[in-house]
């Protein structure tokens, strides 16, 4: 029932929606062409019988490397073995990961259809796939509920967040009318799996492969013309955060006058708002952007790209998202980069690395700039300790890894592709 009122609503909505849709689809360029394709009108050309792979935005979209070269690989030796070849088309739900995916891979590249039933039909009229495989968090009722009738839908790299879980509980019905339908669930970890299961997967059409984007984790290069020092970088940080951030570094000052700070917020529009508190805490800052001769107890990142890279002149890394009830962000970058780690208690989005890293010795929880300030100045002053520490934390990534070969291993014995 509560299928098909989604259904109902989807098509009530769209219809009231047409008009707006309808000019939007008519604009020229990029803009027009996307709105086109999200209400089902794709382009001539595209393959037909391929299998066809669905991200969200540019952060799926850049994971997805890993998988996609193994697949292309794949696809590459069956030609080579008069095999029937199997064909690749990606799908994608925002422009920026649009942009990201045909800037990387040579496959074909559209937006995925609005959620609705008429679009969703359009859609799979058109693509015409062998099969439909979604990757971590996109689960569209109507669209995938459409799909499952045509093709296989498999489900790749799945997870459910905290947040994710509290909401699909509400529509369990309606989940349960979806994931029952699926060929196949591969998730992440035990928790996705057990999640899953009870809002209505079938038990034995799941498996647990781990994050396929833990394998393209690999130490970076370092980044040029970066300031000469002794650094503590703090990543991701959010509103709230770079205050505690400050504060223990000026504790740490006192005891390690030579090092300095990287600070790099999550989002570059809080660039001028982060130098406030740098000045405001008494502390003296510039921007990356000024080059390596940025002076400064502090060097702002306004940046784009280049964290992971300066992780690997960090003595210490602090991971942002973690101090405020966000989930925590990437804690296994700067453990890659073989730097031990430092975050706060709120790690929901990234729970079984946050808890594994620790168990490893390669990571601290910290719940204020005190707790902060105590180990950071540890880790500064046993650098031999703190490189152990770091080896341990890379160590740990790189026994998590291997999910992409455990993935394609799925979608072969499946038949998918």
């Amino acid at each position: 029932m509560m299928r098909t009122g989604y259904g109902a609503l989807g098509v009530a909505a769209y219809a009231i929606a047409w008009p707006v849709l309808r000019l939007m689809s008519l604009r020229s360029g990029e803009a027009g062409a996307s709105m086109r394709e999200r209400m089902g009108f794709l382009p001539p050309g595209l393959p037909q019988g391929a299998v066809w792979i669905h991200a969200a935005s540019v952060g799926e979209v850049t994971a997805l490397g890993p998988l996609l070269r193994a697949l292309a690989a794949r696809s590459r030796a069956a030609g080579r073995r008069a095999a029937r070849r199997t064909r690749f088309a990606l799908s994608v739900m925002t422009l920026a990961g649009r942009r990201r995916a045909k800037a990387l891979y040579r496959f074909p590249v559209v937006q995925a259809p609005l959620d609705a039933p008429g679009p969703a039909r359009r859609w799979l009229d058109r693509a015409a796939p062998k099969a439909l495989v979604v990757v971590e968090t996109e689960l569209w009722p109507a669209w995938l509920g459409v799909a499952a009738g045509r093709c296989p839908v498999v489900w790749l790299n799945g997870r459910i967040s905290d947040r994710s879980w509290r909401a699909y509980r509400v529509v369990a019905p309606l989940m349960r009318s979806v994931l029952a339908r699926f060929a196949g669930l591969a998730v992440i970890s035990r928790l996705d799996a057990r999640r899953i299961v009870r809002l209505g997967a079938r038990p034995d059409r799941v498996v647990v492969t781990g994050n396929i984007k833990v394998d393209g984790l690999a130490p970076p290069p370092p980044p040029r013309g970066f300031p000469r020092g002794r650094w503590i970088v703090a990543g991701s940080t959010r509103p709230g955060e770079e205050r505690v951030v400050l504060e223990a570094f000026r504790a740490v000052r006192r005891r390690h006058p030579d090092v300095r700070l990287c600070l790099a917020p999550r989002h570059l529009s809080r660039t001028r708002e982060v130098e406030r508190l740098v000045r405001a805490a008494g502390l003296t800052g510039t921007r990356r952007a000024q080059g390596p001769t940025a002076s400064g107890n502090v060097l702002v990142l306004d940046t784009i790209g280049e964290l992971a890279s300066v992780y690997r002149l960090a003595e210490a890394a602090f991971v942002g998202g973690t101090l405020v009830p966000v989930g925590g962000h990437n804690v296994l970058e700067p453990a890659i980069a073989g730097v031990p780690v430092l975050f706060g208690p709120f790690t929901a989005n990234v729970r079984e690395y946050a808890d594994g890293l620790v168990r490893a010795g390669g990571a601290w929880r910290v719940k204020g700039s005190r707790a902060m300030a105590e180990r950071l100045a540890l880790l500064l002053g046993r650098p031999g300790a703190a490189r152990a520490a770091g080896a341990r934390a890379r160590r740990y990534v790189r026994s998590r890894q291997g999910a992409t070969r455990r993935a394609v291993a799925f979608l072969v014995r499946g038949g998918w592709i």
